[in-house]
Order: C-alpha cells, then structure tokens, then sequence
C-alpha cells in the first residue's frame, strides 16, 4: 500500500492532543490485543520535559484514524532545533498502529515531519520483524538513513498471573529460590515490606539512597516521575509509593509507579547498593522489594508490570524479548549538515585515540556517526 493514500497532519499542542484523544483511545481498542497506555497520549505527554515540544502525526485515511507516530523536538533556549525523538530505549511509545500498518504509518510520519522543519529523525521502535520498511525507502531527496536491529533479550513487560504462587511457577528455579530464599531471611532479621509512603517519605529517602543524586539525568528523571504523579493522580490510588525498611526503620530501597488500567508504569527504583556486601550478603533490596510489590498488586487486579527504565536479568529474562530498531535520518539540505559532518568527524577522531564520545552528542549526529562508525 503505497504512502500517498495516507493523509498526515501535524499536532504541536497537549489541546490538539486532547481533542484528538478519543479517537485515539478507539483506534487503540481496534489495534491492541491487552490494555498497554504506552501508545496512548497519557503516556506520552507527562514524558517530555520543558526542553521539549511535542511533534505528533496522525494519519487518515478517507476520513479514519488509522495511525499515530508520536515524537518531540528538542527545543533550547525555547525555541524548536529541527532533532526530532520518537520512542523510548525499548521501542514503547512511538507508534498506534495494526500491526502490519506500523512501518507505513512511521515511514508517513517522517515524510511529514521533514517537509515541516525537520532535519533529524532519531527513532526507537519495537517491530515484529515481518514487515517492509518503507521507511528505508522515503521518497525525499538529500536523505541519509541508518537503521540497527538488535534482539533485546531482557524485555520490560512482566506478566504477573492470578496469584503470587502462580507468577513464581513462571520464573527460573533459581530465581523462585532466591525469592524465597531472600524474604525468609530478611523477615527473619526484622526487614519489612511498607505498601505505602508519602511522597515526602519517598523523596527523601529516594535522595539519600541514589548515587550521584545531582547528576542531570537524575534531576531529569525525578522531574519525568512527578509529571506521572501529577497527570496519573487525578485517579485515586494510581500512584504507588513503597518501601523496604531494615530493622532499624530506615527504608533500604524504595520504588514508584503509576497504574493505568490493569498494568503498572514501574518509573523509578532506589536501593541500598551496599547492603548485600555488608549487612545482609544473600538479600538483593531491589529483588525484593519488587517481590512483596507483585504479590501486593496481584490481588489487586494489577495483571503486569512495565519497567519503564528496564529491568535486571533477574526479572527481565522473564519479560517478552524484543526485537529493536534504532533509526537515525538525517537531512544533508539541511544548513546544520557542514557543522554536523565537522563535528562526526572529529569525534571518530576521539574514538581512535581512546576518548569517550558522550552519548547525548551521539544522538545528536545520528545517521554522522553511525554510518562511520
């Protein structure tokens, strides 16, 4: 099908965003066989930050909703850049589409967006592997196209089941032992599960327990967690704050999420990281704090977990896998092109000699730095 028979239109606004939400919420019921809020706006908007706006697609055809690419464009000083971001590092939350209509609704999407200011594309996608990709193939001259796929084994949606016995029959012997193993032993010592803490409790202790507690991707992702609590919190109960204390009372690791639906956004996790190698050597805070987690929410009707950040082997190796792609399109018509080719330069230059390239400038450069790389 041919990428003409779509009509795409462009939404830079959370109001045009909302306007066009139930239409979307629809298009998700036709499209998603369980209930996954990553490919809905309420996902999406508290997930961009001041530094961005959003730069969402919707395309139709005869008059029907059939597809929604969303991305953001980085902004500095307030005003737009032409680098676009769509996805997070596991695929989720850049496309709604069918299935077999995912390539053609983002190959689309980028057609659109590079006739409206744009000159850089850096897109994450979670695909199935069967399809074609159009967008290999866009039709606008001057283009420079990358693309990586990459088997992730260790997923980020946990299954839970109808109960805690059943949710451990699912996993490794290992990994069963060790989490009974664990709460026997912490539980024994005195170490307590705490279902539910205030948000001041939560960031206080969250403050002392994370390393390089000023470091600007942490200030980022702590500002990302309250927009959750903020858009998610207009439904009572939706936001999960939880603990494990040690015998003394003092919370050794500590974890947020939001609910939506039947699932649970996991956005945040803090731990103790010498506790194993000091107090307690055969208990993992993490492992078990999300142990007395799941059999918590179970109950509750909570039915799987999303590590929005990713998960450990110990859990994640139980998450479906994914198959990734990375996509970087850069426009060579661009004004930016001599500086960003100058600049990939001489950062494969760094890499020779055994210097660091920051992952933020690689992102920037894209399709500069991958095609040399």
């Amino acid at each position: 099908m041919g990428l003409a028979l779509l009509q795409p239109a462009l939404i830079e606004s959370k109001d045009e965003l909302d306007r066009v939400a139930p239409a979307i919420r629809t298009l998700a019921i036709d499209t998603l066989h369980h209930q996954d809020t990553t490919a809905l706006p309420d996902y999406f908007l508290p997930s961009i930050s001041d530094s961005r706006r959003p730069r969402v697609v919707v395309c139709y055809e005869q008059g029907q909703l059939v597809g929604v690419v969303y991305t953001e464009e980085l902004l500095f000083a307030g005003r737009p850049t032409g680098w676009v971001f769509g996805g997070d590092r596991m695929g989720r939350g850049l496309v709604l589409a069918a299935p077999e209509r995912e390539a053609e609704v983002i190959a689309t999407a980028c057609e659109h967006l590079l006739a409206n200011g744009v000159h850089a594309l850096r897109l994450w996608w979670r695909s199935t592997g069967n399809e074609i990709l159009p967008i290999l193939h866009l039709q606008r001259p001057g283009l420079q196209v990358w693309c990586k796929s990459e088997i992730r084994p260790y997923g980020d949606w946990l299954h839970l089941g109808a109960s805690y016995e059943e949710f451990l029959q699912r996993l490794g012997p290992h990994t069963r032992r060790n989490l009974r193993h664990s709460r026997r032993l912490a539980e024994e010592q005195g170490f307590r599960f705490v279902p539910e803490l205030s948000l001041h409790a939560y960031e206080s202790a969250a403050a002392s327990l994370a390393r390089h507690a000023d470091s600007p991707e942490l200030r980022e992702r702590d500002q990302r967690d309250r927009r959750f609590f903020t858009h998610f919190g207009k439904q009572p109960g939706s936001t999960v704050l939880a603990g494990l204390a040690a015998p003394d009372g003092r919370l050794v690791s500590v974890l947020s999420g939001v609910r939506a639906g039947n699932h649970l956004h996991l956005l945040s996790q803090f731990n103790d990281e010498s506790l194993p190698r000091t107090e307690v050597p055969h208990i993992s805070p993490s492992l078990l704090l999300r142990g007395y987690l799941i059999e918590h929410l179970i109950p509750q009707g909570i039915a799987s977990i999303h590590f929005v950040n990713g998960t450990s082997a110990a859990l994640g190796r139980f998450c479906d896998p994914v198959l990734m792609r990375a996509i970087s399109i850069d426009s060579r018509r661009s004004v930016l092109h001599p500086a960003k080719l100058v600049t990939a330069r001489a950062a494969r230059r760094w890499q020779r000699r055994g210097r660091w390239v920051p992952g933020p400038l690689r992102g920037l450069l894209g399709s500069y730095m991958a095609a040399n790389s």
